[in-house]
């Protein structure tokens, strides 16, 4: 995750630590979801059960902005960038 204490607060996870704690273990927000288990909205669900993935989720995507999203996953801003340059070669 790019901004643990903004994730915590949307989430309403409580301290932030568990959230550091995620991402130092998985090693970068990209490298989180490495299985239906272990998926980041699974992790979010065990730290708080108000989470939903499809409203909560949009809310801390959007607390924390696309451009600081991309700057954090380069795989995701490598893929977005792709999708925003499809049509442009024609």
């Amino acid at each position: 995750m790019c901004c643990c204490s903004k994730v915590a607060r949307v989430v309403n996870t409580g301290p932030v630590s568990k959230i550091d704690e995620i991402v130092f273990t998985c090693g970068s927000p990209e490298e989180i979801n490495d299985s239906q288990q272990t998926a980041l909205s699974k992790r979010l669900l065990n730290l708080s059960k108000c989470f939903k993935k499809t409203t909560t989720g949009i809310s801390v995507a959007n607390e924390i902005g696309l451009r600081k999203i991309r700057e954090r996953c380069p795989v995701f801003n490598d893929w977005l960038t792709v999708i925003e340059n499809i049509g442009e070669d024609d």
